[in-house]
């Protein structure tokens, strides 16, 4: 019987058909019986690939590759300040919430995200003192916030010389959201 459902030409997620191409699908298909069925088919659960890794595949596969590529950059050029922010930030380190870094929102780059909260912390430098800047920094922030999204801002400064304070700010603030 469970094999009928392996062998079924539909998708396990027909209703997201609309945003792959067709190898797209056939591939997250075959991912998701490896994951569900296990290496060879003989134990459940037992898979190499997780519902994790299948989820960040199906994000990747989706994601424009010039935004995967320009995403991959910025992480690898991040500014000192982002270094030390991630640190703090990285693997669930503050309260136990979960960030990413470089999140491609719309045409733009978070540097640090918790999706679950749907808060956004962008580190700003001495170039985001300027008039242009302040401009394009408040139209990036109403972008954001009209996606739903909460902005919280800090100079690199700010991580320099307070890391506990800014860190408390985001704790509070996503102690808030909840």
């Amino acid at each position: 019987m469970a094999s009928a459902a392996i062998k079924s030409p539909h998708p396990p997620f027909g209703h997201l058909l609309p945003f792959f191409e067709r190898e797209k699908a056939e591939l997250l298909c075959a991912l998701t019986r490896h994951a569900v069925m296990g290496e060879g088919g003989r134990q459940a659960g037992r898979g190499l690939l997780t519902t994790r890794v299948i989820l960040q595949l199906f994000l990747m596969a989706n994601l424009d590759a010039d935004a995967r590529d320009r995403a991959r950059n910025l992480r690898k050029h991040d500014t000192q300040a982002e270094r030390l922010l991630w640190e703090a930030l990285r693997a669930r380190r503050l309260g136990g919430f979960k960030f990413v870094r470089q999140l491609a929102i719309g045409p733009y780059f978070a540097d640090f995200a918790c999706r679950e909260h749907k808060l956004i912390v962008e580190i700003d430098g001495a170039s985001h003192g300027t008039e242009a800047e302040v401009a394009h920094d408040q139209v990036r922030t109403e972008y954001l916030v009209a996606q739903g999204w909460r902005v919280r801002r800090a100079w690199n400064q700010d991580v320099f010389t307070n890391l506990n304070g800014v860190c408390d700010s985001i704790l509070l603030l996503l102690r808030e959201g909840k």
